[in-house]
């Protein structure tokens, strides 16, 4: 028996703070060219979107659209990875295995959002895609073989 542990759903809080954060940079962001301006009652209002995209610059509100989509997906992936480690916990996948995918997907989540955020042109915006793809491939990956392993020992 491996006498490493299974810190793996450790990393459920984590990446929701990982998904959270371009939320808050993005409101920072406008608050930063509305002086301090924010409608946090109806921050999705049509009205409210107007606003934005009359008075901040182009760049900024396009930054701004990247980071709430970065958000957005990060809620999206939410259950993918959470059953993805659920699984592998229940199927008692080795914990070395465990927590590398769980550190590996963290780190490819951090870095889209980085990427998503910073870079505004289309072929670059494959990177993106490209970081997506890594930690879905682990996500599946992890369901795959603690499917498997369930499978197996029915």
């Amino acid at each position: 028996m491996s006498s490493s542990q299974n810190y793996s759903l450790f990393a459920l809080p984590v990446y929701y703070f990982v998904s959270v954060y371009p939320h808050a940079y993005a409101i920072n962001l406008i608050k930063a060219a509305t002086n301090g301006k924010w409608d946090n009652a109806n921050p999705g209002s049509a009205a409210w979107t107007a606003t934005m995209q009359r008075i901040v610059p182009k760049e900024t509100y396009a930054r701004f659209q990247r980071a709430e989509a970065a958000h957005k997906n990060g809620m999206e992936n939410f259950a993918i990875f959470a059953t993805a480690l659920v699984l592998g916990t229940l199927a008692q996948l080795p914990n070395k295995s465990m927590n590398a995918a769980a550190v590996v997907y963290l780190i490819s989540r951090a870095l889209y959002n980085s990427a998503y955020i910073n870079i505004g042109n289309g072929k670059a915006s494959y990177i993106r895609s490209l970081l997506w793809a890594v930690g879905m491939g682990i996500c599946m990956w992890v369901i795959g073989v603690a499917a498997n392993k369930i499978r197996v020992h029915n």
